[in-house]
């Protein structure tokens, strides 16, 4: 909780390279730290399978450079669409990200970010807003499973683990 609390502090100072490092840095970490709780069934299963809105925007080209300059140059930036995405999906995107960039409010202040993978490229840039990511920091820090359960499904043919409080296997 306290980095979620780090990152609203520097969202709030003037732009600068070092507080867009800072940012990122500390965004990457949390959500390689939020993948591998989840991965140890310390997160409930409920919690990364949750779904956000998010905008995307569609790439205008092939051969982005992975260069961070220039993004409206390969990203249709001006018309992104709403989807809906889970939170294992974006984490995933940040942790192996091609581009990663805040996105800024008038007066400088980091609102949100911008983020691809490699695997995600041909899809587009996605948005997330700042404020659903600390959110979900937020719940994960006062989210403590107390049961988890395994079952064969036999359709997928591999083990199910189920970690929360209580109910159904989801």
């Amino acid at each position: 909780m306290r980095d979620g609390e780090l990152i609203a502090r520097w969202a709030e100072k003037p732009p600068s390279g070092r507080r867009a490092f800072l940012i990122e840095r500390k965004l990457i970490l949390a959500a390689y730290s939020l993948r591998k709780l989840s991965d140890d069934h310390k997160l409930s299963t409920a919690t990364l399978k949750a779904s956000i809105k998010v905008k995307l925007s569609k790439p205008l080209s092939q051969g982005f450079s992975n260069i961070l300059h220039w993004l409206d140059r390969y990203f249709d930036l001006d018309n992104p669409v709403t989807l809906t995405l889970t939170w294992r999906r974006i984490l995933n995107m940040m942790i192996h990200s091609a581009a990663f960039a805040e996105v800024q409010d008038d007066a400088g202040r980091c609102v949100g970010f911008l983020v691809t993978s490699d695997q995600e490229l041909q899809r587009g840039l996605v948005h997330v807003e700042l404020s659903d990511f600390l959110r979900l920091i937020e719940i994960a820090a006062n989210d403590y499973p107390t049961e988890i359960r395994q079952m064969w499904h036999p359709a997928e043919g591999r083990w199910v683990t189920w970690a929360g409080k209580g109910g159904e296997l989801a």
